[in-house]
């Protein structure tokens, strides 16, 4: 899980520890350190933030992509405009979720991207 907000790496981890079958393996709060930790921890999916500093989550999808093409990852972000969420797809992300968006939906778009599917939000599909 990756985002520079304490909180919101908290809240997110709380929820879904409640699933039962997702399990979060580690945490980063800059695109950087969200590279280290994957070629750390090799998990299934990175959930990825937009903006944060040192580097954003774009080009750190786009590294994590090449340098562990296994991993998948999942943008989680309070900005829905459309080029972020086209530079984010281009950048190798299968899926896009709001934060503005219903927390059951979470659990739901991670397991969808484990299978091997995309999801994005409805509304960021509008």
């Amino acid at each position: 899980m990756v985002d520079d907000h304490a909180i919101v790496r908290d809240g997110v981890g709380a929820l879904l520890a409640l699933t039962g079958d997702i399990e979060v393996v580690g945490e980063a709060s800059n695109g950087m350190e969200a590279i280290r930790r994957v070629l750390e921890l090799h998990p299934d999916i990175a959930l990825m933030d937009i903006s944060m500093p040192v580097m954003d989550g774009i080009e750190a999808t786009r590294r994590v992509r090449k340098e562990s093409p296994r991993t998948r990852v999942l943008a989680l972000d309070s900005i829905r405009r459309e080029e972020h969420v086209l530079r984010m797809i281009d950048a190798g992300a299968s899926g896009f979720i709001s934060k503005v968006g219903a927390s059951s939906e979470l659990a739901s778009a991670i397991r969808s991207v484990f299978a091997g599917d995309s999801h994005l939000s409805p509304s960021v599909a509008r």
